[in-house]
C-alpha cells in the first residue's frame, strides 16, 4: 500500500513557460536619447532561428530589424536610420526552448532633455499636492508584464488544465498497474 500512497501523492509536473520579464528601455519608458540597442529578456532561453523582431518609430511603419539572441535575452542593433524622436513600438516574437511562442509589443517614448536655461527646474505639482522633480515626472518605467504589453497566450490556461488531467489519468494508470501486479504476486 505504500506505493499506491506514494502514487496517490503524485503531483503532475506543471508546464511553466517562458515569459518577458524585463525590456530596456522599460515599457512605457520616457527616454532622452534614441537607444543604440533595444534588449527583451525572458524567463528562459530562447531559440534564434525563430526570434524576429520590428521598430516602428514616430508613427512610421513597422521595420524589420536583426536581432541577435544571447541565451534568454533578445537584443536589437537600432539602425542609424531609425534614432528618432517620438513615440516607438517594438515587437517580438520568439520560441522558448520548450516550443512555446512569446510575442509582444513594448512602447517607449524618446523625448530629448530641455535645453539647459541656467536655473532649477521647476517642480511638477501631482495630484496629491506633492511635487514631483520633473525628471522624476518624465522618466518612468514599468515591467513587460505589469503593463499589460505582452501578449498572453488565449490558450495556456486550457493547456495547463490538459497537463494536470494527463498528470492524473498517468497516476491512475501507475496505481492501476501497481495494483494488479499486487494482486497477481499475492
Amino acid at each position: 500500500m505504500t506505493a499506491g500512497a506514494a502514487l496517490l501523492s503524485f503531483t503532475p509536473p506543471v508546464a511553466a513557460h517562458s515569459e518577458l520579464t524585463s525590456s530596456t528601455p522599460g515599457a512605457n519608458a520616457v527616454v532622452t536619447s534614441a537607444p543604440s540597442t533595444v534588449r527583451a529578456t525572458f524567463s528562459d532561453r530562447i531559440e534564434p532561428k525563430f526570434s524576429k523582431a520590428t521598430l516602428a518609430v514616430a508613427g512610421g511603419a513597422p521595420r524589420a530589424v536583426p536581432v541577435t539572441v544571447d541565451g534568454e535575452t533578445l537584443r536589437v542593433s537600432v539602425p542609424d536610420g531609425l534614432r528618432l524622436t517620438g513615440a516607438w513600438k517594438f515587437a517580438f516574437r520568439v520560441v522558448s526552448v520548450d516550443g512555446h511562442p512569446i510575442s509582444g509589443t513594448i512602447a517607449f517614448t524618446v523625448r530629448p532633455a530641455a535645453a539647459s536655461t541656467g536655473r532649477s527646474p521647476t517642480p511638477t505639482p501631482t495630484a496629491s499636492g506633492s511635487t514631483t522633480p520633473p525628471a522624476a515626472a518624465t522618466t518612468t518605467a514599468t515591467s513587460p508584464r505589469a503593463s499589460g504589453h505582452q501578449d498572453s497566450d488565449p490558450l495556456q490556461p486550457r493547456r495547463r488544465l490538459i497537463y494536470w488531467v494527463e498528470g492524473i489519468v498517468g497516476a491512475m494508470l501507475l496505481l492501476a498497474a501497481a495494483l494488479y501486479w499486487a494482486r497477481d504476486r499475492g
